[in-house]
């Protein structure tokens, strides 16, 4: 029978053993709860494993500065950048059949196309006709072989993979200057390298709701689910489908993923115009965790943020004495 806290209680009504069981420590009583739940049902010692992660993320990030540490772009080393190069293709970028390497950016994130351009030391950057996006496009040979040997052990999007192999490893002049190259760097975890700030730098959205409750997420959208699916397996949160673009998505849900999420990026951070999200999100969540957004006067911090990152996104929600006039303040 699994040991609980009525049963320790219980016993500690005998003096005989009351010193033994102050011994017994919470982490002890629940490992035998775990090994006698396993034998039993594998599904909810899963669903119990989960919950303790949850558990962890809220109450071990209690720590967090008041200040993001500045990791600028240009201290990226290769191996950062190649994890985070990856990321943005398996987010938004793709290898066509010409062949090129192609990566989309919106227009505010010119600055990050042309630092994309300057690391790899070939391509140009292009705008979009009748769109606000842009395109950073390499098709030297030089450059293609550059970036196969820097994303091959990263890329986490069977397509994306395929794409690589199929259209660029395949010839024999990226063969040869991967061998020039050398041995590529190791693949290491998604959640602890640079892979999931570049992913979340092309397809992520920080987001502020207050239409009721004061909620803090992070926001992913994929034309399918095989990335996203691994990121709900890493932080947990809920995985939709849209059904007039086709598109899932993925959401972050609660405060205690917020967390998790502020310890990741305050590691590896996004470089591009999200870092000014992240920046006014990551406030946010602190005020929340301070309590901060129970009163008046940080309910309407909480509203200014939120406006400053509707601007930043070119969105119309009102200036911010409007907001502050609203429902949702009052």
């Amino acid at each position: 029978m699994p040991l609980n806290l009525a049963i320790c209680w219980k016993h500690l009504t005998h003096t005989s053993t009351t010193l033994r069981l102050l011994r017994v420590t919470m982490s002890e009583v629940e490992q035998v709860n775990q090994q006698e739940t396993s034998k039993k049902d594998p599904q909810r010692l899963h669903a119990r494993q989960h919950t303790l992660q949850q558990h962890t993320y809220t109450h071990t990030t209690m720590n967090i500065s008041n200040h993001p540490p500045k990791h600028p772009r240009t201290a990226l080393t290769e191996q950062m950048f190649a994890q985070y190069l990856a990321g943005l293709l398996d987010a938004d970028g793709h290898f066509s059949r010409t062949p090129q390497c192609v990566i989309s950016f919106h227009e505010s994130d010119r600055s990050l196309a042309f630092f994309i351009k300057t690391r790899i030391g070939y391509g140009h950057v292009r705008a979009v006709k009748d769109k606000r996006a842009i395109n950073y496009i390499c098709a030297h040979q030089q450059g293609l072989a550059y970036i196969a040997w820097l994303v091959q052990p990263h890329l986490r999007h069977p397509k994306r993979k395929e794409q690589l192999h199929t259209r660029v490893l395949c010839h024999g002049w990226c063969q040869k200057a991967l061998d020039i190259y050398g041995k590529a760097f190791p693949s290491v975890s998604a959640f602890d390298s640079h892979w999931f700030a570049g992913f979340v730098e092309g397809d992520g959205s920080f987001q502020l709701k207050t239409s009721r409750d004061i909620r803090v997420m992070l926001q992913l959208d994929q034309k399918d689910r095989f990335l996203l699916d691994l990121v709900k397996e890493e932080f947990g949160g809920f995985l939709g489908f849209r059904q007039p673009t086709e598109s899932f998505y993925y959401s972050s849900t609660s405060f205690g993923r917020a967390f998790a999420l502020v310890k990741y990026f305050d590691r590896f951070q996004v470089i591009g115009r999200k870092r000014v999200d992240y920046v006014h999100w990551r406030k946010c969540v602190l005020l929340i965790s301070q309590k901060k957004h129970l009163t008046e006067e940080g309910r309407a911090k909480i509203l200014l943020l939120k406006s400053k990152l509707c601007m930043l996104r070119g969105g119309v929600e009102g200036t911010v004495p409007s907001l502050l006039r609203s429902k949702e303040f009052i």
